[in-house]
């Protein structure tokens, strides 16, 4: 190293010397970026054109190319895996790169012969990072762009096309330069290869273990912090609900990631011939696609250079001395030990939640020491330095002990403040009805870019809180700030699991000055609950309801509703479409027996044929549905006339707005029947006794619903719901809530496993439980139980007396109070109904079975 050419141009030949020495990574990177970009998308291209074409059809859509459905693709065809996978892996590829180029300053054996070249640090720095910096740019850029070419000749060039694949070019090679710069500035720093590597490693994920230390922290200890729970709305999920997320702008390792989804492809989610709206699929609905924003790209290249400059400054400084020496460089010593000892602590806190706050936060900060005192030992080689290092302590618990503070108070009370009601706009907030607002929100299955409903493909609800609504009038939310404040007293509560109810409640407040204040709270109790179904008192549910079953809501025919399907609907649109079941033309009215066991159908609009005699499969299973089609058959016994169906509208309206909570969630008698609005576009489901896989809206007949009663009276339709119950046997068990333990639970409400503190009737007949008893003569399946009867767990009563007076007293639809009990009742046909009987209503001759 010492030859005659290298002395005459020692910064030249350090230059050429580190191509190549160090191109095997770089090559590396290079190859897995080919495989995960350009190849993976002409594999992905090749073989998932002609799906894509037949699925588009299938949803409606006018696609007859893969050009009428992409403007580009970046990721394959699994929502952008080998993405996100050649993300990370520039990540750790570029952190062994630089640990090979750099490790020298930090090797006894290589570090003085560096030093005694004709070369100044200076220069034997920039060498090998400007020879890194362009291996990583031809690694990262060249198959970055390839991948756009690949998709001009797959799908045409077009600006969005070019603007996200320049942007991921530059991402990609700046995500590189972050790890690449971050690992050489740490081995200017240490003294040891081993310190090198493992504090460039935790350096580049610091960021990220603060944040989500602290988002793990604050979600479990401050009681409606707004990182408890991802908040959905409609169907989209709010952005940065988490402080991980929030704060990837100052994160070296994430600032692009969120974008790098966001912009992973460019779908036309309609196309005619004047017309194409361009959306990008971020989460579980489409939003409209705009241009990258290029200023954190821009922040993060200055944030890179001025990290090199201050590397190189460092590097000069350097002492020769504390090669081969591990723990010489304090700063970087305090900073680990801080982080990794945080990390422990928050999650310390975090797992120690059921006892009491200061406990919980007195072996949260033990440990936090334990792992302080363990890491000095390690940083420092004598005992001497081990003393010495250890005058740091009082500062780490310092800063505990603010932190401790902080959480403890939550924040000084700041975490907990609800605004004035002078300075709210408008308050969104969770609800209990599954129902929401009389069918507001009903479950329907269609294009995420058009469904508002209460279940979300590809979420997993169990982890998301789920607000609506338009609360305005002063009294609506004055309601909400109540129920925030009794809330609130929950977080100071040591609750068992069987006290907690396993939903998650957020509340969105959006200020006059245009500023948004969330709280989230992640989970509730059986009388929180019972508030908040005060809900369907407010101004704001009454102008729904109205809304609901007074306005002529647009009628979408077959096509329209195929076309709205491959667009972003307005909301206009989406509450018509969801709202067309109440609509004369659009929808079709069931009366049914509460038992679900007989139905009828009416349609509004028209007659259907009459099903022509004959029996067996073929012959019931084809006529006309509603589009005119060959489909099925339904028993239609009369056509209800459009003033009949006003008529109804309004009784229902009359009631329902007359209704206390107690009556339409607490009732202390049977309900007699239900009606049911559906949209006729979903009419199959009108043969369905099965609650939950139904679409629609169910509305339970209530004694006390006089209008609606006198309406079924006046129009001979009483006979539709009446149905002698006659019950033989009971069986009883204590509702005793238990979220931890809800199997018995789950066999009744028809799995609406985020709603356990909800009650719906199930009815089995005679010929299924029989199935279900020879299916489980030889075997216990857990799944056969939760979805039949299993009446082992219950205790027996024959008395024919208490047996009916417990049926009348018992509800088939409601929300569970504490001490209830659960009742089966065999029919006399030898079918079973599930019920729910409140506390006040069980007989005193009944309580001894509980």
């Amino acid at each position: 190293m010492t030859s005659q050419k290298s002395l005459n141009n020692t910064f030249l030949y350090t230059f050429k010397k580190t191509f190549s020495d160090s191109f095997i990574f770089p090559l590396i990177t290079f190859i897995s970026m080919a495989l995960l970009q350009p190849i993976t998308n002409i594999i992905g291209f090749s073989k998932s054109k002609n799906e894509l074409i037949a699925g588009a059809i299938e949803r409606g859509e006018t696609a007859q190319k893969i050009t009428d459905i992409y403007k580009y693709k970046f990721g394959g065809y699994e929502l952008g895996a080998s993405s996100f996978l050649a993300y990370f892996i520039v990540i750790i590829l570029s952190i062994g790169f630089a640990v090979f180029l750099f490790k020298f300053i930090a090797d006894k054996r290589t570090v003085n012969v560096y030093y005694s070249l004709g070369i100044t640090r200076r220069k034997l720095f920039f060498s090998k990072y400007l020879a890194g910096t362009i291996m990583l740019f031809v690694a990262t850029v060249i198959p970055s762009l390839a991948i756009i070419f690949v998709n001009v000749a797959e799908l045409g060039s077009s600006s969005e096309l070019w603007f996200a694949g320049l942007y991921r070019c530059a991402g990609f090679f700046l995500v590189s330069m972050a790890a690449f710069t971050f690992t050489a500035f740490v081995f200017s720093c240490v003294g040891t290869i081993a310190e090198g590597l493992a504090f460039s490693t935790i350096l580049i994920l610091l960021p990220t273990i603060v944040f989500s230390s602290l988002n793990l922290f604050v979600s479990k200890w401050i009681w409606g912090s707004p990182y408890s729970a991802s908040i959905i709305r409609g169907t989209t999920e709010l952005a940065k609900t988490n402080i991980l997320q929030k704060a990837s702008a100052a994160n070296p390792i994430l600032f692009a990631f969120y974008s790098f989804i966001k912009y992973d492809s460019a779908v036309i989610t309609k196309t005619t011939e004047n017309n194409q709206t361009i959306t990008t699929v971020y989460d579980t609905s489409n939003t409209v696609w705009s241009r990258p924003d290029f200023k954190p790209l821009v922040l993060w290249a200055v944030i890179i250079i001025a990290i090199a400059l201050l590397t190189c400054y460092i590097f000069q400084k350097r002492k020769s001395e504390i090669c081969g020496f591990r723990g010489k460089n304090k700063v970087l010593n305090t900073l680990v030990t801080f982080t990794i000892a945080f990390a422990g602590f928050a999650l310390a806190a975090s797992l120690v939640t059921k006892l009491s706050k200061p406990v919980a936060m007195i072996i949260a900060v033990v440990l936090y020491f334990i792992v302080y005192f363990v890491l000095e030992a390690v940083f420092n080689r004598s005992k001497k330095e081990y003393a010495k290092g250890l005058i740091k302590a009082p500062i780490h618990a310092a800063v505990i002990l603010i932190i401790s503070t902080f959480v403890l108070t939550n924040f000084f009370g700041l975490a907990n403040n609800i605004p004035k009601l002078e300075n709210i706009e408008k308050i969104e907030i969770s609800t209990v009805n599954s129902q929401k607002i009389l069918g507001y929100a009903t479950n329907y299955y269609g294009s995420n870019s058009i469904s508002d409903g209460f279940v979300v493909e590809n979420m997993d609800y169990s982890n998301y809180a789920e607000v609506s609504g338009n609360y305005t009038s002063e009294s609506d939310k004055q309601f909400i700030i109540d129920f925030n404040k009794e809330i609130l007293k929950l977080g100071k509560k040591q609750l068992s699991s069987d006290e907690k109810e396993n939903n998650k409640i957020a509340i969105i407040y959006t200020l006059k000055n245009g500023k948004e204040v969330r709280r989230v709270f992640n989970y509730s109790t059986n009388e929180i609950n019972q508030l908040l179904l005060g809900l369907e008192n407010t101004d704001y549910y009454k102008q729904k309801i109205t809304e609901n079953l007074t306005k002529e809501f647009k009628v979408f025919s077959e096509n329209e509703e195929n076309e709205l399907s491959g667009k972003i609907a307005t909301e206009e649109e989406k509450e018509a479409l969801l709202k067309q079941m109440f609509t004369y033309e659009g929808g079709v009215v069931q009366l049914s027996t509460v038992d679900f066991t007989s139905h009828t159908n009416f349609c509004t609009s028209y007659k259907m044929p009459e099903k022509p005699e004959g029996s067996g499969e073929e012959t019931a299973s084809k006529a006309l549905n509603l589009y005119g089609e060959e489909d099925f058959y339904l028993d239609y016994l009369d056509t209800m006339t459009k003033e009949q169906h006003t008529a109804l509208k309004k009784a229902l309206l009359d009631d329902l707005l007359k209704q206390t909570t107690d009556q339409k969630f607490r009732a202390n008698t049977q309900a007699l029947g239900i009606i049911r609005f559906i949209d006729k576009s979903n009419i199959a489901n009108l043969e369905s006794n099965d609650y939950t896989n139904s679409s629609g809206c169910f509305i339970y007949i209530t004694p006390d619903m006089e209008n609606t009663l006198k309406f079924l009276k006046d129009n001979d339709m009483m006979k539709y719901i009446e149905k002698e119950i006659k019950p033989v046997k009971a069986y009883v068990r204590s509702a005793k809530i238990d979220v931890s333990n809800n199997s018995d639970y789950y066999m009744f409400n028809f799995g609406f496993a985020n709603m356990d503190y909800e009650f719906t009737s199930r009815y089995v007949s005679a010929e299924e439980y029989k199935q279900n008893q020879e299916r489980n003569k030889n075997k216990n399946n857990y799944e056969v139980d939760l979805n039949y009867l299993n009446l082992g767990r219950y205790s027996e009563m024959t008395d024919a007396q208490t047996v009916k007076e417990l049926y009348e007293k018992s509800n088939s639809y409601c929300y569970r109070g504490k001490g209830g009990c659960y009742c089966v009742f065999e029919l006399s046909d030898g079918s079973y109904i599930s019920t729910y009987v409140f506390d006040n209503n069980i007989p005193q001759s009944v309580r001894a079975y509980l």
